[in-house]
């Protein structure tokens, strides 16, 4: 079950330098609109390799699939919209450059400041 961020969870995510799986899991929390997103929001994955890597990279995948929505130009992104997706993708880009990808175990009990 997702929840929104609050003002100080927004705080303590501005608080980090590199985000780790708490701080994603909180972002990805607030995200929840489709299949992807809610199985991302519980494993920290979704068989991303079963997709085309947009210009060779998982990360820029999966960021499509979590933010398809922002793309649709149905509306701007709201400046809390935007900040999320940035922080998701620099997470996604540190875990795809690492090699860590796939599902994370315990992802769903992460929340930043609740470590």
């Amino acid at each position: 079950m997702s929840r929104r961020m609050s003002e100080q969870d927004w705080q303590a995510l501005d608080a980090v330098e590199v985000y780790g799986h708490a701080e994603a899991h909180t972002i990805a929390s607030e995200y929840t609109w489709g299949w992807t997103s809610c199985w991302f929001e519980s494993t920290g994955e979704m068989n991303h390799y079963m997709f085309n890597p947009i210009d060779g990279r998982y990360a820029l995948t999966i960021d499509k699939a979590l933010y398809w929505w922002m793309d649709d130009d149905h509306e701007p992104m709201t400046p809390r919209q935007q900040r999320a997706r940035e922080r998701m993708l620099a997470y996604l880009t540190d875990r795809e450059t690492r090699g860590d990808m796939g599902e994370v175990t315990d992802f769903r009990k992460g929340w930043v400041g609740e470590q």
